[in-house]
């Protein structure tokens, strides 16, 4: 009897002891990692993390030198690939409170440049222009970079703007590391009179939440004359909650301001854009950069 009175005890604590191993596990064990849409593969419900800065180019009365002025911006962008349309919300006028909205399709792409969408509409001597560039970067799964030019030209007046920017699928906050390290290198692409490319870097330290910056702009006049124009370096923060980074630069007599996002999962690729003011105070730049994880 008694050892009958010992089992039916030791039966329910035995049983007990076994559900709590198995609520150990589950307790210990790791959330899956997000999962991530791939930027070709965005409808136009993917929300995307854009960063950007605009140029704005003004001539009035045939003056022998316009009058160009650069500065962060902001910009809303979204991409359907089941259609092949982007459309692009911001004020690309500096000082402007107008939202303006447009979208692009297959029917304004270029049929000589990847890329690149336009369309123009002449009205009692003034001509409306629009043009975006879009679309994926070789090597790239989460980020890309481009332009949106809006302006309006007749025979003695012309005035432009134009953002640069950089999109994508951003990382999850929750997904951004919090310890370590990580460098990327970056390609520049923008305007500052002629074309500006070049190259750069972004260090990022998770743990202290700072980056450090260096960006190696150049003139590209074409294709066998490129000449850089100075060597800039800088530091920044990271804001978590957000993804995102900013960053002051400043080398050779020239400065600068960078804004930038994380894409992907892990914070695998950066994207974001700058403006630099050359020893004369003139705008030397403007455009958008892109970078891998090293």
């Amino acid at each position: 009897m008694k050892m009958r009175c010992r089992a039916a005890i030791l039966l329910p604590i035995l049983a007990s002891l076994g559900g709590c191993g198995g609520g150990s596990e589950m307790v210990n064990s790791a959330p899956p990692p997000p999962s991530y849409t791939a930027l070709a593969n965005a409808t136009s419900s993917t929300p995307l993390a854009t960063q950007a800065a605009r140029q704005e180019y003004v001539r009035l009365n045939n003056a022998g030198i316009p009058t160009i002025t650069a500065q962060l911006a902001s910009i809303e962008i979204s991409y359907d690939s089941s259609s092949g349309v982007y459309r692009v919300r911001g004020a690309p006028m500096n000082g402007s409170t107008k939202t303006i909205d447009q979208s692009f399709g297959p029917g304004d792409a270029s049929a000589d440049i990847p890329r690149t969408y336009s369309r123009l509409a002449t009205s009692g001597g003034t001509t409306e222009s629009a043009g975006l560039t879009a679309g994926p970067i070789s090597g790239f799964t989460y980020a890309s970079y481009g332009k949106w030019t809006t302006g309006q030209s007749d025979s003695v007046n012309q005035n432009f703007h134009t953002l640069y920017f950089s999109y994508g699928v951003g990382t999850l906050p929750q997904d951004l590391p919090k310890t370590g390290q990580a460098s990327y290198s970056l390609e520049l692409s923008g305007d500052g009179g002629t074309l500006v490319g070049g190259k750069g870097t972004i260090t990022a330290d998770f743990a202290a939440g700072t980056i450090g910056a260096s960006l190696a702009p150049t003139y590209n006049y074409g294709p066998v004359r490129i000449s850089n124009f100075a060597n800039l370096s800088g530091t920044g923060t990271i804001d978590s909650t957000h993804s995102s980074f900013a960053a002051s630069v400043t080398g050779d007599g020239y400065s600068g301001s960078l804004s930038g996002s994380f894409y992907g999962p892990q914070a695998a690729e950066v994207g974001g854009a700058f403006t630099l003011t050359a020893p004369n105070g003139g705008v030397a730049a403007v455009g958008a950069f892109l970078g891998k994880k090293n």
